[in-house]
């Protein structure tokens, strides 16, 4: 068997379990120094590339019905899709249906409630505990609201306020509960910006953070671009300045990255669409805590060109969800069970 540190709290996810039984995992690497860098560039009989049968949980019909979610896709303008969505920690899908001003809430494959929301031009949203809602407009009105389960709107948050250089620059918003700093958080780039307590009151003063803060909020992440095909995750100790470095290579020039995360085995991972003229892909890296790629999953790439603009969503369980537009379908795939 694999070795595993008997000081390690964390147990084997899904992915170091499923490599593990391929019997594609060397010993796991140990003792390495928080300011070494973690090379991922392996000989490629190391490296696992993984096409793993997707599960699909949701396919909704493309419309205005109660049952549908809304898709524009005009002859001179940008086509839009369902801008984002999130899955609850009971396994709730939450789907913003911008176009259509409302949230869509499904739950085993149907839709269980629809949550009317204050326009049509959020890009992204977040929950919150105690059942609210945080909706990003980092445009037109430059605010983050705040919603209850209702669609009522308990307070705004406005982006437009000193200690944000940029509001347009802001393109997603995630919450942590616990940790340095409990909150809701918004992402610029690497960068992460307290707006918010857990409850959605707005925080006393602005706060900048040089990273995205792990799922238990102790740690930070960021990503680093070394090259059109290169890219670095560092993850930071509870110090905050001491940073461990994951480098991955790419087979194409990366064309977006989706996000980084970490899940509750300390896990990371990397989503990214990759392209060049002849070939496109989309794909999440995996990394063990020490620093070895697990594996590279391969995503759905969208034959549309609808704009999502958060299309992958990595769970802290370790779960990979993938929001696309397929012909006259949404659709969202599970990844892994």
């Amino acid at each position: 068997m694999c070795p595993v540190s008997a000081n390690k709290s964390y147990r084997l996810s899904f992915w170091f379990r499923l490599v593990f039984m391929l019997g594609l995992l060397g010993p796991a690497a140990t003792g390495i120094g928080a300011s070494e860098l973690v090379s991922n560039r392996l000989p490629e009989f190391n490296k696992v590339q993984l096409t793993v049968q997707a599960r699909e949980i949701l396919r909704v019909p493309i419309g205005s019905g109660e049952n549908e979610l809304g898709v524009i896709t005009p002859e001179e303008a940008n086509p839009e899709g369902p801008m984002s969505f999130v899955v609850s920690g009971t396994g709730g899908i939450y789907v913003l249906d911008q176009t259509n001003s409302r949230l869509q809430v499904f739950r085993d494959g149907r839709r269980i409630k629809t949550i009317p929301i204050p326009g049509t031009v959020f890009i992204d949203l977040e929950l919150l505990p105690g059942g609210l809602i945080a909706l990003l407009d980092n445009v037109v009105d430059k605010v983050v609201v705040i919603l209850d389960q209702a669609g009522q709107v308990v307070r705004k948050i406005s982006l437009d306020q000193e200690g944000i250089a940029e509001p347009g620059g802001i393109t997603s918003l995630y919450c942590r509960t616990e940790g340095l700093w409990p909150g809701l958080l918004a992402q610029v780039d690497s960068n992460s910006i307290l707006l918010a307590g857990p409850d959605g009151r707005p925080a006393p003063r602005i706060m900048t953070l040089p990273g995205i803060l792990n799922w238990s909020g102790l740690r930070l992440l960021k990503l680093e671009m070394e090259g059109e095909r290169l890219a670095a995750v560092l993850k930071s100790d509870q110090s905050l300045q001491t940073w461990k470095k994951y480098q991955a290579s790419f087979s194409l020039p990366v064309g977006r990255v989706y996000g980084i995360w970490e899940d509750k085995f300390e896990n990371i991972y990397l989503a990214a669409n990759i392209f060049n003229e002849k070939k496109e892909a989309s794909e999440v890296i995996i990394f063990e805590p020490g620093g070895r790629e697990l594996a590279r999953i391969s995503l759905a790439v969208s034959r549309s060109p609808h704009e999502i603009n958060n299309p992958v969503r990595v769970t802290p369980d370790g779960a990979i969800y993938q929001l696309v537009v397929e012909g006259q379908s949404v659709v969202i795939r599970k990844y892994n069970d």
